[in-house]
Protein backbone atom coordinates (compact mmCIF):
# COMPACT_ATOMS: atom_id res chain seq x y z
CA UNK A 1 0.00 0.00 0.00
CA UNK A 2 1.52 3.07 -1.00
CA UNK A 3 2.26 6.07 1.69
CA UNK A 4 -0.30 8.84 2.41
CA UNK A 5 -0.05 12.03 1.71
CA UNK A 6 -0.29 14.26 4.44
CA UNK A 7 0.25 17.81 4.31
CA UNK A 8 0.89 20.76 7.16
CA UNK A 9 -1.58 23.20 7.22
CA UNK A 10 0.84 25.54 7.28
CA UNK A 11 1.44 24.63 3.46
CA UNK A 12 -1.89 25.27 2.76
CA UNK A 13 -3.46 28.52 1.62
CA UNK A 14 -6.45 29.80 2.89
CA UNK A 15 -8.95 29.31 -0.34
CA UNK A 16 -7.46 25.48 -0.68
CA UNK A 17 -8.41 24.50 3.09
CA UNK A 18 -11.79 26.23 2.89
CA UNK A 19 -12.29 23.52 0.53
CA UNK A 20 -12.33 21.19 3.33
CA UNK A 21 -15.20 23.06 5.19
CA UNK A 22 -17.35 23.41 1.63
CA UNK A 23 -19.35 20.44 2.17
CA UNK A 24 -21.58 18.71 4.55
CA UNK A 25 -19.83 15.16 4.50
CA UNK A 26 -16.83 16.39 4.87
CA UNK A 27 -18.35 18.93 8.07
CA UNK A 28 -19.95 15.61 9.26
CA UNK A 29 -16.52 13.79 9.11
CA UNK A 30 -14.71 16.86 10.86
CA UNK A 31 -17.53 16.29 13.73
CA UNK A 32 -17.25 12.98 14.09
CA UNK A 33 -13.41 13.43 15.25
CA UNK A 34 -14.41 15.94 16.79
CA UNK A 35 -16.70 14.05 18.91
CA UNK A 36 -14.58 10.92 19.03
CA UNK A 37 -10.93 11.82 18.83
CA UNK A 38 -8.96 9.40 16.53
CA UNK A 39 -11.28 6.83 14.70
CA UNK A 40 -11.17 4.02 12.71
CA UNK A 41 -12.05 5.71 9.32
CA UNK A 42 -14.53 2.46 8.52
CA UNK A 43 -16.55 3.35 11.62
CA UNK A 44 -16.66 7.02 10.54
CA UNK A 45 -18.55 5.99 6.90
CA UNK A 46 -20.05 3.35 7.85
CA UNK A 47 -22.09 6.00 10.89
CA UNK A 48 -22.33 8.48 7.77
CA UNK A 49 -23.64 5.71 5.86
CA UNK A 50 -21.70 6.52 2.75
CA UNK A 51 -19.37 3.73 0.59
CA UNK A 52 -15.93 3.47 1.49
CA UNK A 53 -14.87 4.71 -1.98
CA UNK A 54 -16.82 7.72 -1.51
CA UNK A 55 -15.57 7.86 2.09
CA UNK A 56 -12.08 7.59 0.38
CA UNK A 57 -12.23 10.95 -1.28
CA UNK A 58 -13.27 12.62 1.64
CA UNK A 59 -10.54 11.68 3.65
CA UNK A 60 -8.05 12.69 0.96
CA UNK A 61 -9.50 16.10 0.79
CA UNK A 62 -9.30 16.63 4.32
CA UNK A 63 -5.57 15.18 4.56
CA UNK A 64 -4.57 17.21 1.64
CA UNK A 65 -5.93 20.23 2.89
CA UNK A 66 -4.04 19.41 6.58
CA UNK A 67 -7.17 19.19 7.86
CA UNK A 68 -6.79 15.44 9.50
CA UNK A 69 -4.08 12.86 9.34
CA UNK A 70 -4.49 9.49 8.99
CA UNK A 71 -2.35 6.57 9.98
CA UNK A 72 -2.70 2.41 9.40
CA UNK A 73 -2.52 -0.10 12.36
CA UNK A 74 -2.72 -3.57 10.21
CA UNK A 75 -5.60 -3.32 7.97
CA UNK A 76 -7.36 -0.75 9.59
CA UNK A 77 -6.96 3.10 9.26
CA UNK A 78 -7.33 5.51 11.68
CA UNK A 79 -7.84 8.83 11.35
CA UNK A 80 -7.44 12.50 13.80
CA UNK A 81 -7.75 16.34 13.71
CA UNK A 82 -4.93 17.68 13.44
CA UNK A 83 -5.80 20.15 16.01
CA UNK A 84 -2.62 21.66 17.20
CA UNK A 85 -1.06 22.40 13.30
CA UNK A 86 -4.22 24.30 12.13
CA UNK A 87 -4.35 26.59 14.87
CA UNK A 88 -0.76 27.20 14.46
CA UNK A 89 -1.22 27.99 10.89
CA UNK A 90 -4.78 29.45 10.95
CA UNK A 91 -5.60 30.66 14.64
CA UNK A 92 -9.17 29.60 15.39
CA UNK A 93 -10.19 28.49 12.07
CA UNK A 94 -11.02 24.80 13.72
CA UNK A 95 -12.55 26.57 16.88
CA UNK A 96 -15.01 28.31 14.43
CA UNK A 97 -16.35 25.77 12.40
CA UNK A 98 -16.54 23.26 15.11
CA UNK A 99 -19.01 25.85 16.80
CA UNK A 100 -20.84 26.37 13.95
CA UNK A 101 -21.27 23.16 13.63
CA UNK A 102 -22.32 22.53 17.43
CA UNK A 103 -24.63 25.18 16.94
CA UNK A 104 -26.13 23.53 13.93
CA UNK A 105 -26.74 20.22 15.80
CA UNK A 106 -28.21 21.97 19.01
CA UNK A 107 -31.17 23.74 16.36
CA UNK A 108 -31.84 20.10 14.96
CA UNK A 109 -32.01 18.35 18.16
CA UNK A 110 -34.73 21.54 19.06
CA UNK A 111 -36.20 21.25 16.02
CA UNK A 112 -36.70 17.23 16.40
CA UNK A 113 -37.57 17.25 20.12
CA UNK A 114 -40.82 16.61 21.05
CA UNK A 115 -41.67 19.50 22.91
CA UNK A 116 -40.47 21.74 20.11
CA UNK A 117 -43.87 20.04 17.99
Amino acid sequence: MRERRHIDPSDVDLPTLMTAFTDPLRLRIIGILDRNGETPCAAIYHEIGISKSGASHHFRVLRETGVLLSRMSGRDHYACLRREELEKAYPGILDAVLGELRRQASIERERDSPVAK
